[in-house]
């Protein structure tokens, strides 16, 4: 059986359960599939591109990027990942990088709460459509295959190109919010480098990186703009 006929297969099995998780990894047929998921060395990013080539590939239109890593359509967010690191203890070395990715495809307004409503969309508001989670799970598990033969092959540059194409960000001015508190910043984010970190020009004019984990960023009137 091929990846794609097991997305399908799992997907299949909890298609119009509304709200409940896909949980691939516990499939015993689909064990093969964890380098998919648990990935050793790399970036989260370039699991993002592969999301919106999937979009792109079953629904016809594109996500942009919100840096660092929010699929947005119509200024709004379409998808959330998050990140789980292990380290080897001892030594320090990174052993995976568990990858979870939630993408909105159902909701009504409605199903948001207020606040997340203001930020928040899915691909049945933006298409004014139903689209199949099987079908699109099977797209978003053949485009995370062929990121990680990019992965492995240590050549990002086609990830980079669409991560800098696809940055709602660049050319705008932001505002940087610093994690854990701290005063905001306004800057011009200028490019993405190629740890897919932000490149920002202060009021002075001088240019610096900013990583995920150091800060936010906001449009200067809401989640992009």
């Amino acid at each position: 059986m091929t990846p794609k006929e097991m997305a399908i297969l799992a997907a299949k099995a909890l298609d119009g359960k509304k709200g409940e998780e896909i949980k691939i990894m516990e499939v015993t047929e689909l064990t093969t599939l964890a380098d998919y998921f648990v990935i050793c060395t790399g970036s989260s990013n370039t699991q993002i591109n592969a999301l919106c080539d999937a979009v792109e590939e079953l629904c016809g239109v594109r996500p942009g990027l919100k840096w660092p890593n929010d699929p947005v359509l119509c200024g709004k967010k379409l998808c959330g990942i998050l990140t789980e690191m292990s380290l080897e203890a001892e030594t320090g070395r990174v052993q995976s990088l568990v990858l979870g990715i939630g993408i909105n495809v159902g909701q009504q307004p409605e199903d948001f709460s207020p606040e997340v409503r203001e930020v928040a969309t899915s691909l049945l508001q933006v298409l004014g459509r139903p689209v199949s989670r099987p079908q699109l799970t099977a797209a978003l598990l053949e485009e995370l295959d062929r990121a990680y033969s990019a992965l492995l092959a240590g050549d990002l540059s086609e990830y980079q190109a669409a991560y800098r194409r696809d940055c709602v960000n660049l050319g705008k001015t932001v505002q940087l919010l610093p994690f854990g508190g701290g005063e905001r910043e306004t800057a011009q984010a200028v490019d993405i480098d190629e740890e897919f970190s932000l490149v920002v020009r202060g009021a002075d004019g001088k240019e610096r990186t900013v990583r995920s984990g150091e800060v936010s960023v906001r449009g200067l009137w809401g989640y992009t703009e």
